[in-house]
């Protein structure tokens, strides 16, 4: 059997979570890809589980709102077509508890991914040119989600309301 690998995620407020939920759905529908919790990953892979809890445990902030720099897409499956946001003070704090923590090198870069799906460039521009997004997004909780499984199993297996 192999490891657990925890992924630490930003998750916005009910009100925007729903809004995203809905495109996500959508685009997973027609594309035939996984549905998947909308969220901002601030790290990416935990091995310990009890030590990130206890990291979230002692994180205390309020919400906040992040602007969207744009919609961009890429090659990579993670990053099909993704939500690209300012890398705020507070995302960089955040990112920066888990890079003391693990040794695991993971390269920041604050979006939220709107579909995981292997698409030729001509379908990704489409979605784009199809989306309209809002300027910014808030987020007010922080999970940890155990990812080692595909897409479709992901869970959350703690989480903290700020």
């Amino acid at each position: 059997m192999s490891k657990k690998t925890f992924s630490i995620w930003l998750l916005p407020i009910d009100s925007d979570n729903h809004y995203l939920s809905k495109i996500v759905q959508s685009l997973s529908e027609v594309y035939n890809a996984p549905f998947f919790q909308p969220h901002c990953t601030l790290f990416s892979s935990i091995n310990n589980l009890k030590n990130a809890e206890k990291i979230i445990d002692q994180i205390d902030i309020d919400s906040f709102k992040v602007d969207v720099n744009g919609i961009n897409h890429s090659n990579d499956v993670w990053k099909t077509v993704f939500i690209d946001l300012k890398n705020t003070i507070q995302l960089q704090s955040l990112n920066l508890l888990w890079k003391n923590f693990e040794d695991e090198e993971y390269l920041f870069s604050p979006h939220i991914s709107l579909i995981y799906k292997s698409l030729e460039m001509d379908k990704r521009k489409k979605i784009i040119q199809n989306l309209s997004i809002k300027k910014s997004f808030s987020f007010d909780k922080i999970a940890i989600v155990n990812t080692t499984a595909p897409v479709e199993y992901w869970e959350t297996v703690y989480s903290k309301l700020f």
